[in-house]
């Protein structure tokens, strides 16, 4: 029973000292702010070229539907949520192509940071290739 417990307690010291080298708590805070800011602006540009075609009018509607139905934390925060998103997407459907080629690679830019903070937690020696072919 002591060499059980001996064993628990260095495995927990193990797992928080490996907590504090990877610098666990400033990528999990880097990454969901990163994560926000690329995924919206991303989501964004997909539903206003979506939208500049009348064939994907349905199927937009119900993506977004599945979206603000399964993303969302509380049911009476998807109406705001999507009013917002949805004036959000209106405006990006007005940018001109060089705004919108800026918004691609700054979410692009982003998610690539996202996989730098995720590969240095996971320490993964073999980078992942920019295209994959």
């Amino acid at each position: 029973m002591h060499s059980r417990l001996t064993t628990s307690v260095q495995f927990l010291k193990f797992i928080f000292h490996r907590f504090n080298d990877d610098r666990c708590l400033s990528h999990a805070t880097n990454l969901s702010f990163a994560t926000l800011l690329s995924i919206i602006p991303l989501m964004t540009v997909c539903i206003a070229i979506l939208a500049s075609f009348s064939v994907f009018k349905k199927i937009l509607t119900q993506i977004q539907d599945f979206v603000f139905t399964h993303f969302t934390p509380k049911a009476e925060s998807i109406q705001g949520i999507q009013d917002y998103f949805l004036t959000f997407s209106e405006k990006a459907a007005q940018l001109s192509s060089v705004g919108i080629l800026f918004l691609v690679i700054t979410s692009l830019l982003l998610m690539r940071t996202i996989d730098r903070a995720l590969n240095e937690i996971w320490q993964v020696k073999v980078k992942r290739k920019p295209i994959h072919g």
